[in-house]
């Protein structure tokens, strides 16, 4: 939870650099992990304001993305992904 936290203020600063790239690499990871089976995911720590930190820094920000990142199942989870997606 405290990585996230981590994560989540690099974001949310105005400038960008590697501390940036290092965050967009971590969360592809942890999406292609979902797709290759893994159950306990990690991203259950992430808060969901960082979903649209990621949408406005990212260039790897694509629909499929932001849902895989997103809780579906809570319903703030949905709002956040729509938002984001209509961000995108």
């Amino acid at each position: 939870a405290n990585l996230f936290l981590l994560m989540s203020s690099i974001l949310g600063a105005k400038t960008a650099g590697t501390h940036t790239q290092f965050v967009q690499w971590f969360m592809e990871e942890c999406v292609d992990c979902l797709e290759q089976g893994s159950h306990n995911s990690i991203l259950q720590f992430m808060p969901f304001s960082m979903v649209s930190e990621l949408v406005k820094v990212s260039t790897m920000s694509s629909p499929k993305i932001v849902l895989a990142i997103t809780d579906l199942s809570l319903p703030l989870g949905r709002r956040v992904a729509a938002k984001a997606i209509a961000a995108l």
